[in-house]
């Protein structure tokens, strides 16, 4: 198996897109009369903390602190933070996959394609990207499905759990990332199993795996809780190819859903505000 995933470019794919409407949790504004020697960052669409901090070789906890941030703060764009240390600006991987308005070439290229050609590609699209069958990380119930459009979108599924409840791997790999997530992922890990498909797993109570460590189909990794941007106990699954969201559903086999009632009591709510 290649590394022919970037971490920083797949980290930074999953902040919660900042050019849609309906993203809250906004981190609180820096004081210009701020005491530590550094620069100041602004921030861009598709920038997280973790992909601040990761380009100017800043620990994270130190740049949430100087900027009087917590893990839960999701950034603005256009926030100014302050980078304890730097001397000068960096360059920091911005990759947020919402659409881009089309340019007026692309434009008038897609009037001149046939309407058979653009459905020829809408049925390849649709087709699965891999052929590898993953197998359910939890046993529970689906609160939320995946859905790619408008305000509801939602880059996974999440399936409700016991706090605690043991999430195993969908498939054999390599853990790429095990730590506190970017924007509202809370506890997270993310394992790659080919050069381009990895599984992300989300809002857990704890991470049982460390990075570079080998896992095998069905090995304990995580437990369920509701860290990060969550209510509700559950875990946030997803399924990237080449770090672009695909539909669990389509790489898994058909579930025979267990009935698991919130630990509440009451209705399982599942992850907030969550749109890559």
């Amino acid at each position: 198996m290649s590394a022919a995933i970037d971490l920083s470019v797949l980290i930074a794919g999953l902040c919660v897109c900042l050019l849609l409407a309906g993203c809250g949790g906004a981190g609180r504004a820096v004081s210009p009369r701020a005491s530590k020697k550094g620069v100041y960052h602004q921030v861009k669409p598709g920038q997280t903390l973790w992909s601040i901090a990761r380009a100017y070789q800043v620990d994270i906890k130190t740049l949430t602190r100087a900027n009087r941030l917590s893990n839960r703060d999701v950034l603005r764009v256009g926030q100014r933070l302050l980078i304890p240390g730097a001397r000068r600006q960096r360059r920091v991987v911005s990759r947020c996959p919402c659409p881009d308005k089309p340019t007026k070439t692309a434009a008038r290229t897609a009037k001149k394609k046939s309407p058979r050609a653009a459905s020829k590609r809408s049925a390849v699209a649709k087709r699965p990207s891999s052929s590898m069958q993953l197998s359910w990380p939890i046993r529970g119930t689906i609160t939320r499905r995946f859905n790619r459009s408008g305000r509801q979108r939602h880059d996974g599924i999440d399936i409700a759990a016991p706090r605690g409840a043991t999430i195993r791997a969908a498939a054999a790999g390599k853990v790429i990332f095990s730590d506190w997530g970017p924007g509202g992922y809370g506890r997270l890990v993310i394992v790659q199993h080919t050069s381009n498909l990895v599984t992300v797993y989300a809002h857990n109570e704890r991470n049982l795996v460390k990075r570079n460590q080998r896992v095998n189909k069905g090995q304990a990794i995580a437990t369920v809780g509701r860290s990060g941007r969550a209510t509700g106990y559950h875990l946030h699954f997803e399924v990237r190819f080449k770090t672009v969201p695909k539909p669990p559903f389509t790489f898994l086999p058909q579930q025979r859903q267990a009935g698991i009632q919130s630990p509440e009591g009451g209705k399982v709510h599942s992850t907030i505000g969550i749109k890559s």
